[in-house]
């Protein structure tokens, strides 16, 4: 899924604790480790406000009651 950065196939809080942790300076911090790939939702090569967007965007995509 979109937005599933951790692929544990749930968009959640962990996911976006970890896009925060790649974000922008960050990218290169020992937080990011091997999220950075998996954190740059466009695939620009920047992990930034973009793929915040879309990272929040999928919350609202959820499957199910």
């Amino acid at each position: 899924a979109v937005g599933d950065i951790n692929d544990d196939n749930i968009n959640d809080v962990r996911d976006y604790n970890m896009l925060v942790s790649c974000f922008a300076t960050n990218a290169t911090s020992a937080a990011c480790g091997a999220n950075r790939t998996n954190a740059d939702l466009d695939d620009d090569g920047n992990i930034d406000e973009v793929d915040h967007n879309i990272l929040i965007r999928s919350f609202s995509e959820r499957i199910g009651d």
